[in-house]
């Protein structure tokens, strides 16, 4: 399979789940009240926003990377472009939601942990096994800065997917819990001489 068709199989499998999710929804509600569906968040579109960005960002950073032959700039932006994409892509999720402080912490953690990584990559391309005495360097702990990067990454993201799906739930039952109602009334004057009264009665649940 060419790794073209690998990003755009990556692109489907991303946003299948809110598609489907939505038209589930869709069917279910019958869309009856325009204003009501306007104001829901759906739960598993935050979940798709945060990990559709980061499978496809790394689907296509990954298809750049393993192409043999000469690295073209076409790549080297690909790569670049893919990894930013799965880096700050998942804050979507957040921002879907309206919580913009969990977005910004999630995104800043990614970008620590990815930072580790790449300081861990670039001191073992920088420093060979054995110096010009023959000397054997031990470089597991490069390693293990990689391995702590990544893992912090893939953790963060799907932590931020399960979070992002929870605070849409949470955004639709604080807003299911408020309501308001406005009450024209009208009192009449009577035989006594006594001038009409008009008003508006307002009442609510916030």
């Amino acid at each position: 399979m060419s790794p073209r068709l690998g990003v755009l199989g990556l692109a489907a499998l991303s946003i299948w789940p809110s598609v489907a999710y939505g038209q589930k929804h869709s069917s279910d509600s019958g869309r009856s009240q325009q204003a009501s569906t306007d104001e829901e968040k759906l739960p598993w579109l935050a979940a798709t926003l945060t990990a559709g960005p980061a499978v496809l960002g790394y689907g296509i950073a990954a298809a750049a990377a393993f192409q043999s032959g000469h690295v073209t700039s076409a790549q080297t932006v690909c790569l670049v472009g893919g990894l930013s994409l799965g880096l700050l892509g998942p804050s979507a999720g957040h921002i879907y939601t309206g919580n913009y402080l969990r977005a910004g912490l999630f995104g800043m953690g990614r970008l620590a942990f990815a930072g580790i990584a790449f300081a861990g990559l670039l001191s073992a391309m920088h420093h060979p096994d054995r110096d010009e005495a023959g000397y054997t360097d031990d470089r597991s702990w490069l390693l293990g800065l990689m391995i702590a990067g990544s893992a912090g990454v893939l953790a963060l993201t799907i932590w931020e997917s399960i979070d992002s799906y929870s605070s849409a739930r949470e955004v639709n039952r604080k807003r299911k819990g408020r309501a308001l109602a406005l009450s024209p009334f009208i009192v009449r004057a009577t035989s006594t001489g006594s001038s009409s009264v008009a008003g508006l009665l307002v009442s609510g649940r916030f």
